[in-house]
This record gives C-alpha cells, sequence and structure tokens, in this order.
C-alpha cells in the first residue's frame, strides 16, 4: 500500500490513525493494538485519494478526490454530503467543524459551510481568494482565528477565514515550493518545503491582520497621520479636503477630537481650484497641520473648529510636499519644490517667520521631528538624509546611503533609530547612537511612507508596489520583515496608531488594518 497523504491524520481523542492510498481507500487504525488490520475502510475513488482531514470532535473525515470531495460520518460510514470540485490539492476542518478549506491548484481557496448541511453544497461555498499559484497545504490554527496557506510561489500566508473576499498576511522564508504545514496546540506554526527546510514560524501577536479594511470613499488620498494618542486619525486628498475621524466607538478617542463621527475641514482655494492636500502630521493635543499645493502650511486644533490656528507663509514653494509639528507643538516644519527647509517657532499670538534651514542641493520631500523635538530629519531630491538642530536650525548630521530620492522619514519614539524610504525602492534603518545603518530591499517599486508602532518595536512601509509591509526592529542592526498586507492601489503613506492599527491611504482612499493577536 503506497500512502498518498505523506503523514497520517490523527482523530482527537481516540488517537486512531488515518490514512489514504493510491488504492482509493482511507483506512482508520488503532495504533494501540496489535492487529495489522485497519479498524474500518472507506471505498472514495479507484483513482485515488488525493487528500483527506479528519475534523476536532473526530465525528467526520473528509476525502479529496479527482473530481469531487466527499464528507463521511466516521461511525457508520455513511455518506454526509459531496462537493464536486476538481484539482484540490488540500483540505483542513475548522475547530469547530462548521467549515472546511479547499485549496488547489489554481490557487483558489474556498470555503464550504458543512453546518448547511447536504441540500446543494456549491451554494454554500465561498471563495476567499484564487490566483495565487498552485497551493498545496492548508491548515487552521487551533482557535479557528486564523488559516494558513502555502504552496508553489514559496509563500505562506495568513487567512481571516471569515473574510470574502480575502486579504492574507504574507510570510517570506523558503526558498522552493512549501508543502506542508501545521500549527502546534501551542500556537507555533510549521512548514516544509523543497528547500529542505522545516520552519518553526512563532506567529507574533501582530502578524494577523483582520481583513475588514474599510475605504472612507474620499477619492485619492495623499497623506494621513494618526494623532499624539494614536486614536483619532487625520487624512489629506487630493480634492483639496482634510477629514479627521477620531476613534472607533468604545475605543476612548483623545480630548479634543471629537465623537465617533468623522469631520472634515474644508479646502482652501489655489490657482482657482482646490489646493491638494499632500502632507499632514499631528502635534500634542489635537493639533495638525495640512500642507500642499500652493505655499501655506495650516495648522489646525480640532477642538477650536473647522478654521485654521496659524497660516505659516513658505514663500518661495509653490507645492509643499512635506510638514511635521514638534512633540511640543512649539515648532512647525515643511519641505517643498525648493532646496531649504522651512522651520517656524508657533506659539500664542506668534506666527514669526521661517527660518531657513540650507544643506539639500535640490527638492525637499520629507521631514520629521524626534520625540523630544530637539532634531529634524529632512530628505529629498540629493538622495541624502540630513539632520538638524532645533531650535538653532543648525546642520547636524549627514546620512548617505540612498540611491534616489528620499521620500519618507519616520522616527523611532525614542528617537534613537530613524527609518527611510526612497525613489530606489529601498529602505534604510538609521541607528543614530552606532552611526551604522542598515539597508532593506524588498519593495519592488517607490517607497513612499514608513511609520513608526507606538511601542518602537516595529514599523511599517509603503509603496507603489501596492503593498503594506510590517518590519521588526527591535534591533536596529538587523531588522526584518514580519508580513505583508496588499492591497488593490499603490500607496502614498503609512501611519501607525494605537490598538496596532495602521492606515495606509492612496489612489483607492485610505485602508486600515488592525494587527490582532493570533
Amino acid at each position: 500500500m503506497r500512502l498518498v497523504v505523506p503523514v497520517p491524520k490523527v482523530m482527537p481523542d481516540s488517537g486512531r490513525l488515518i490514512t489514504a492510498a493510491r488504492d482509493g481507500i482511507v483506512r482508520v487504525w488503532d495504533p494501540d493494538t496489535d492487529s495489522d488490520q485497519p479498524v474500518s475502510e472507506f471505498e472514495a475513488w479507484p483513482q485515488g485519494v488525493v487528500a483527506c482531514a479528519v475534523s476536532a470532535d473526530g465525528s467526520r473525515l473528509a476525502a479529496v478526490g479527482p473530481a469531487e470531495t466527499v464528507v463521511w460520518r466516521v461511525d457508520d460510514g455513511s455518506r454526509l454530503t459531496q462537493l464536486a470540485a476538481k484539482r484540490v490539492h488540500h483540505c483542513a476542518f475548522s475547530p469547530d467543524g462548521r467549515h472546511l478549506m479547499l485549496v488547489g491548484a489554481d490557487g483558489s481557496v474556498r470555503r464550504w459551510d458543512l453546518a448547511a448541511g447536504p441540500v446543494d453544497p456549491a451554494r454554500h461555498t465561498r471563495t476567499i481568494a484564487s490566483g495565487t499559484g498552485p497551493v498545496y497545504a492548508c491548515a487552521f490554527s487551533p482557535e479557528g482565528a486564523m488559516f494558513v496557506t502555502a504552496g508553489q510561489d514559496t509563500l505562506v500566508r495568513l487567512w481571516n477565514p471569515h473574510a470574502v473576499p480575502g486579504r492574507p498576511v504574507v510570510l517570506h522564508g523558503h526558498r522552493e515550493p512549501v508543502a506542508a504545514c501545521a500549527f502546534a496546540p501551542t500556537g507555533e506554526l510549521l512548514t516544509g518545503g523543497s528547500d529542505g527546510d522545516v520552519r518553526v514560524w512563532a506567529v507574533p501577536r501582530d502578524v494577523m491582520a483582520r481583513a475588514s479594511t474599510r475605504s472612507a470613499h474620499i477619492g485619492w488620498v495623499n497623506c494621513c497621520a494618526y494623532a499624539a494618542d494614536g486614536r483619532a486619525l487625520v487624512v489629506g486628498a487630493e480634492n483639496g479636503t482634510t477629514f479627521v475621524r477620531s476613534a472607533p466607538a468604545g475605543r476612548g478617542g483623545g480630548a479634543g477630537w471629537g465623537g465617533d463621527a468623522r469631520r472634515e475641514f474644508p479646502a482652501e482655494l489655489a490657482a482657482g481650484g482646490p489646493a491638494a492636500v499632500r502632507a499632514c502630521a499631528t502635534g500634542p493635543g489635537s493639533l495638525f497641520a495640512t500642507a500642499g499645493m500652493g505655499h501655506v502650511v495650516r495648522v489646525w486644533d480640532a477642538a477650536a473648529g473647522p478654521q485654521p490656528v496659524h497660516r505659516l507663509e513658505a514663500s518661495g514653494i509653490s507645492d509643499l510636499t512635506g510638514c511635521a509639528i514638534s512633540p511640543d507643538g512649539r515648532h512647525v516644519a515643511a519641505v517643498g519644490n525648493d532646496v531649504d527647509v522651512r522651520l517656524w517657532a508657533i506659539g500664542a499670538g506668534r506666527d514669526d517667520g521661517p527660518q531657513r534651514l540650507r544643506g539639500h542641493t535640490d527638492a525637499v520631500r520629507t521631514c520629521a521631528f524626534d520625540a523630544r523635538g530637539t532634531l529634524l530629519a529632512t530628505g529629498g531630491n540629493d538622495h541624502v538624509v540630513r539632520l538638524w538642530k532645533v531650535p538653532s536650525g543648525q546642520s547636524h548630521m549627514m546620512l548617505s546611503g540612498h540611491r534616489g530620492t528620499v521620500s519618507a522619514c519616520a522616527f523611532s519614539p525614542d528617537g534613537d533609530v530613524l527609518v527611510t524610504g526612497g525613489f530606489d525602492h529601498s529602505i534604510m534603518v538609521w541607528d543614530l547612537l552606532r552611526q551604522s545603518s542598515y539597508e532593506l530591499t524588498d519593495h519592488d517599486d517607490l517607497v513612499t511612507g514608513v511609520a513608526f508602532a507606538p511601542d518602537g518595536r516595529r514599523f511599517a512601509s509603503v509603496g507603489r508596489d501596492r503593498r503594506i509591509m510590517v518590519w521588526q526592529a527591535a534591533d536596529p542592526a538587523a531588522p526584518y520583515r514580519i508580513c505583508d498586507l496588499p492591497v488593490a492601489e499603490p500607496l502614498a503613506g503609512v501611519a501607525w496608531g494605537a490598538d496596532n492599527r495602521i492606515a495606509a491611504v492612496g489612489h483607492g482612499g485610505v485602508y486600515e488594518f488592525e494587527l490582532v493577536e493570533n
């Protein structure tokens, strides 16, 4: 007898084994007896059985054949239901037994609702994904909140089994097709591939994303930023409008940001039309700033109403691409299509003209303050990153490493690490204490945004390649990618808020993911 299922399935509680063979028979064995005969047999298909699975309570058995998948009752061998499905490679029961997942040669991931019974099972099957290349293996996490698939393209994908269509988190590591996967009772994920590696993934609490992403339906969005408390979200749109959405009900929005509803801050006109908002930033309390087409940076107080409390003139710039507010709210920086960085000191009744920080040799595109408000980072078309002392405006350091425009930057919450992204598709992680750097080259197109998590151990990046990447950066000398969150459109910015929420914006509007414990 030659097995087609490499590892026998173990029936819960009884410890009996399930095997499927090329002779088309599924057999149940009792390893505690001396008998070399199976306890029971299920005749399936003369052409052979492709895969089999047993429900968590041991009452049902599923087998995949050349053209259909069948579910039997184990105790009496009766056939409960069947589903016509060709080229299926593997199947898995959900822990509660309500669903059977099927994966196949066409890259499809299908969820079969077994609770609906035997009547027209095709009506109770939903396609979660398709077109990712042949899928060879699948498994549920012990509590059923996560579903994993693996296959020809070497990637391991984690899914929300209840989301249709699904948006997976992608794990990288294997170099060849992945043929097997399983969860340990303690939650670790094991995968095995043609590269000869068996990988044990301590799936971190921040690696699974709820697939309930939301779009604000406001068209093309250029920027986003979470409030200092990580709850209210500010987004700036191409149509010139700025929106503020406070924390969802029950999450406790910050003081001054209003209730749960989305609030709109009106556009101002430039050259006869709305001035597109290219950049936004948040400060202490309910302060935030916006900048874009034109030469004016607007500072708003969400608690004060829909009129800016400061209008800062950046003469000599016609397109502002970046702005930042210091953590203490005393300084605002802005950059754009000019070589000089503008730095204002602001306060009650004070709108001083800006300092001009000189050092860049081409247009400056991005800026960020550190957590102490004593350093300002800038980057632009001259491929370099500059650090400036605040409030003096003196040049502090120049960082070289990018081979193209520096388009995004963010400090870690402790200010010791700076992350930058560029048009060279790379991310640079700068350890400012050790004065060392690490380059990440995983993006396939322009990197347009970076943002640190509030705990500083992780950061996110986005780009024109339609991917949100989540990185572990507890050791800045050895950062590594945790997962991908793919979206449908190119992305322009990213922000990381409280409760492990990541917002990304782009041509398709606003996408928001919640990274949750497995």
